[in-house]
């Protein structure tokens, strides 16, 4: 075998993703080299993504991950209860809490993870309820033996409430085997609270331990919210561990988590990180990871854009992007070649907020609708859902999300190819602030109308031909028309 064809080989095993082939373009390239070229060279010298994404591996962060590993081993003890990680947009909460993943999978354990929407408070979007959920699907998937047991340890602990559970989600309801009961409405949101942490306690052990992750807990309501405050404020549980992300600039003296914030930072148990911008140092790792490329080679470039950055992981990758996409940044045999005073006139008339509006904008007109509808609908839709939202078939639904998915606007969904969400929320609320309020009203109120309409028609003696679909989540009042849309209760005038 050629030594090129062994190296090639190899760069497709690496371990790091990043470090393997990240474009068919790339890895074309080498293989005719291979064929017609008798010199060894450089393989992956061509493999250059068309959109710059942030480093699989983190960067500048290894006190932090040192923290949530200490964290997690105490839980494993029943010596801690939960974890707050709070920063700013864009500083990287989410994906060091993802980092657990693997280290809890690799214990026996469950990650499970939901999270908050800012503009929707239905069931749907609670991240407690998604958590919930998810763990009920991984516990059905346990061999039947196992599940039995699990199953009757569950009711022992839940009693009476085991139907409140039921009432919450499909896997609850397949879980337990048990009739959903709603109850009593007035006792139902402390009992259902309380049964959640029961359920937890039933499940969680050191050698099967269980961290429930809920992200952008500023947006959350009040019912979730006294969930999260329940088990902080209760004895850890052995095996146990809640992880909390939020932004901490959004919870001021008037927000609801405010006071409690206050209360669990006395709780014994309890850790807190925090998540500053990268120093100079780290940005330059970073900036090197991105383009893999040798830190010394970047640190210029780097010093560039720090200032206009200032350490933030996510807006360092837009910046880069930008740059990229002006030509001011481009790629070469060599390496990244770049002209410092270009790449400082072209920050100077730039800032990240501006730099989303025109990507969104560029987007072609279907395919921008189709995000604005998304957005309205929430930070994640499935296929059918933007369907039913459009009045249009599945394939042009594919099609229209194919623009904003290569510009980096969305991202296809881990594990679930018929549902996309965004990027990041900070796109979504550029998209939302493009919109006018009387337009988004109108949108809204549109595909209320039109799940309506749908759900009337599958309820026809002809629905046995017709092909609307009509979302399960969608509640069956005119205000859950409505609010399923992202609309307050107002029409436009």
């Amino acid at each position: 075998m050629p030594a090129s064809l062994s190296e090639i080989i190899m760069h497709l095993l690496e371990k790091e993703p990043d470090n393997r082939y990240q474009t068919a373009e790339g890895l074309i390239h080498d293989l005719e080299r291979v064929r017609v070229a008798t010199a060894p060279f450089r393989v992956g010298e061509r493999d250059v993504p068309l959109r710059l994404l942030p480093p699989s591996r983190l960067v500048g962060r290894d006190d932090e991950l040192a923290a949530l590993g200490v964290a997690f081993e105490e839980a494993l003890a029943g010596r801690c209860g939960g974890v707050l990680v709070g920063g700013a947009p864009g500083v990287g909460k989410t994906a060091l809490v993802n980092q657990l993943r693997p280290v809890v999978t690799g214990r026996d354990g469950w990650f499970v993870a939901g999270t908050f929407d800012q503009y929707r408070r239905d069931l749907a979007f609670d991240a407690v309820n998604q958590a919930f959920r998810a763990l009920g699907r991984l516990l059905l998937a346990e061999p039947e033996d196992e599940l039995g047991a699990i199953r009757q340890r569950i009711l022992r602990a839940l009693g009476s409430n085991a139907g409140l559970m039921a009432a919450t989600s499909p896997e609850l309801a397949a879980l337990l085997d048990t009739p959903p009961a709603a109850g009593d409405p007035l006792t139902a949101q402390v009992r259902a609270q309380r049964a959640a942490l029961a359920m937890l306690r039933a499940v969680a052990s050191r050698k099967r331990p269980v961290v429930v992750f809920v992200d952008d807990l500023q947006w959350a309501g009040r019912t979730p919210l006294g969930f999260v405050d329940l088990v902080l404020s209760e004895e850890p549980i052995e095996g146990l561990l809640l992880v909390s992300a939020y932004r901490e600039a959004d919870v001021d003296a008037t927000h609801p988590m405010k006071q409690m914030l206050s209360r669990w930072e006395q709780q014994a148990g309890l850790h807190q990180v925090r998540l500053e911008n990268l120093p100079v140092s780290g940005s330059v790792a970073m900036v090197a990871e991105i383009l893999r490329a040798d830190p010394a080679a970047v640190t210029s470039l780097a010093a560039v854009i720090e200032p206009h950055a200032h350490g933030n992981p996510y807006e360092t990758v837009e910046l880069l992007n930008a740059l990229r996409g002006e030509g001011v940044l481009a790629p070469t045999a060599d390496g990244w070649r770049w002209d410092a005073a270009a790449v400082r006139a072209h920050l100077g008339r730039s800032e990240v907020t501006g730099l989303l509006k025109a990507r969104v904008a560029a987007i072609p007109a279907q395919s921008r609708r189709m995000v604005e509808a998304m957005a309205c609908l929430g930070g994640r839709a499935e296929a059918s859902v933007l369907q039913t939202a459009i009045a249009g078939p599945v394939d042009g639904v594919v099609q229209m999300l194919a623009p904003a998915l290569a510009e980096g606007v969305l991202v296809l969904e881990p594990g679930a190819h018929d549902a996309v969400r965004f990027r990041h929320d900070r796109i979504r609320e550029v998209v939302l602030g493009g919109l006018n309020p009387r337009r988004r009203c109108t949108l809204q109120l549109a595909m209320a109308r039109r799940w309506r309409r749908y759900r009337s028609c599958s309820r026809s003696p002809r629905s046995s031909t017709c092909r609307c679909s009509m979302p399960s989540t969608i509640t069956r009042s005119n205000t859950g028309w409505w609010r399923c849309c992202g609309g307050p209760l107002t029409r436009p005038r």
